[in-house]
């Protein structure tokens, strides 16, 4: 599997390897940023936001992908699953891109065209 679980991870019996997945290479949550990996969430109690890497390679921090678009990453990585798989037995591969999940990030030659539209929420909307 590549790419968002956001099935539970409060235990480990709750991670993809441990659900019927042979591998695991993604994020655990809800979102992450595109290019840093973390998640931040902020604490109305103590008023601070707290930010950690949410970005695995099976059950381990996945790191040296900092600065990295997560789309092409996920992407080359079910690309290589999928070239290094054996010819002759079955693959199922799920692959979750985060493209359609905030935060809204993408590289800056997918804005240019539209670059046009000068008010910056409206190049995000989906009208």
């Amino acid at each position: 599997m590549v790419g968002k679980w956001h099935l539970g991870m409060y235990r480990k019996e709750c991670l993809p390897t441990r659900r019927g997945f042979h591998t695991y290479f993604g994020y655990l949550t809800g979102g992450e940023d595109y290019y840093s990996h973390e998640r931040c969430i902020y604490i109305a109690q103590l008023n601070v936001t707290r930010c950690a890497i949410d970005f695995r390679d099976e059950e381990e921090v996945a790191t040296g992908f900092e600065n990295m678009y997560s789309t092409n990453v996920f992407t080359d990585r079910a690309i290589d699953l999928i070239l290094n798989h054996p010819p002759q037995k079955p693959l199922f591969l799920y692959l979750a891109l985060q493209s359609v999940h905030s935060p809204l990030e993408v590289p800056a030659e997918y804005v240019e065209p539209y670059s046009f539209i000068k008010n910056e929420p409206d190049r995000k909307s989906t009208r």
